[in-house]
């Protein structure tokens, strides 16, 4: 007890008499809280972002593959899979998003930006346009008077050789009330000789000839002469047996893959080397010019084949002649037959099969 109080007297002799503490607790100075309070609202701010912006991007990919899937059944060829591509990346976001929602506000955005890019309309332009947005009901029916004609249609209106995107607004007997941004009476004159062109997808072009009654400030009365002229052909087919090779596209699938739906994990890059490519060999019985009707020739699962959503053909016309191509595959409505749809057929080939098909006989087109 004695030793003990010598020692606290000596320690306070050391010190001065002061009691310095020997350990210290940190203390947090107003300067550092702000620090560390904006550090994390920085952190929150940078996830928050980065979230935005990755679910941005998954909507972005998931729009463009609607609208492709839309295009794809509407059997557009490669260039015009290109046009639609370079107008729907030249629109903003919430733009692009707009368009799978409402298709009438597709339909006018697309048509805004083909009149300012392209200036002149061609029949290309209206065939384009036509393929997207006329009715299922109409593609089929042939144009022999104004009634075969339907409200908002989509037509080209020339005049001595000049061109004007219009949209049919109103039919009287044997006049047709058009509009179009770009109708003047300063580019288009009363009782001239004029034409307007349509387009049904099933069947071709047509061209109707007559006269312009009245000019207004983007609208105009065509008066029809009663005369139609043809323009273009309609789909043939054949029976007719040819090789087709099919290959899934664009990855190698299990077939319980497919079938299972509820499957959205990814293949991994393991299964991506390993798995043979999902392959199927059929025989065609009708060739049309766009899409054949076939058979497999080995057991396999319809349900398997028309739940994968593309496949790569190969259709052999003849030694000289291969088509290659991306497709689709549903099922006949009248046998256990499928059915491949072009998608990706290049101009040139199907052009050739068109006179491939024409020169055995070809009749109109009745493949499903």
């Amino acid at each position: 007890m004695k030793s003990t109080v010598l020692y606290v007297l000596f320690f306070f002799a050391q010190t001065g008499g002061e009691r310095r503490p020997i350990m210290v607790w940190p203390s947090t100075s107003t300067g550092s809280f702000f620090f560390s309070f904006f550090l994390v609202i920085l952190i929150v701010v940078s996830i928050v972002v980065i979230m935005l912006f990755l679910s941005k991007r998954v909507q972005k990919r998931k729009s463009w593959e609607s609208i492709y899937q839309f295009a794809s059944t509407h059997h557009l060829n490669n260039e015009e899979l290109l046009v639609l591509r370079v107008f729907y990346d030249s629109l903003l976001f919430p733009q692009q998003i707009d368009l799978t929602k409402n298709k009438k506000v597709f339909k006018n955005a697309l048509i805004d930006y083909l009149q300012q890019k392209k200036g002149g309309i061609s029949k290309e332009v209206i065939i384009f346009l036509d393929k997207l947005f006329i009715p299922s009901s109409i593609s089929n029916r042939k144009v022999e008077e104004v009634n075969d004609l339907y409200i908002g249609e989509i037509c080209s209106f020339e005049q001595e050789g000049e061109p004007f995107l219009c949209t049919v607004m109103e039919k009287r007997g044997d006049e047709i009330l058009l509009s179009g941004k770009k109708i003047t009476s300063n580019k288009i004159k009363i009782n001239k000789p004029s034409k307007i062109y349509v387009f049904r997808p099933e069947i071709g072009g047509f061209l109707l000839e007559g006269i312009t009654k009245e000019v207004r400030e983007s609208s105009l009365t065509f008066k029809f002469f009663g005369e139609t002229e043809f323009k273009g052909h309609e789909h043939l087919m054949i029976s007719y047996k040819l090789k087709i090779l099919l290959t899934a596209w664009p990855e190698p699938y299990y077939a319980d893959d497919i079938l299972n739906k509820k499957n959205t994990k990814p293949i991994s890059e393991s299964k991506k080397t390993t798995v043979e490519p999902f392959i199927l060999e059929g025989t065609t019985s009708k060739v049309a010019d766009r899409g054949v009707l076939f058979v497999v020739s080995e057991d396999a699962s319809q349900d398997v084949i028309t739940n994968q959503k593309l496949w790569e053909a190969e259709l052999t016309i003849n030694p000289n002649f291969v088509i290659r191509c991306k497709g689709k595959v549903v099922r006949s409505l009248k046998d256990n037959s499928l059915l491949f749809k072009f998608i990706d057929i290049k101009d040139n080939d199907r052009e050739e099969l068109y006179e491939f098909i024409k020169e055995f006989g070809g009749v109109r087109e009745e493949l499903i």
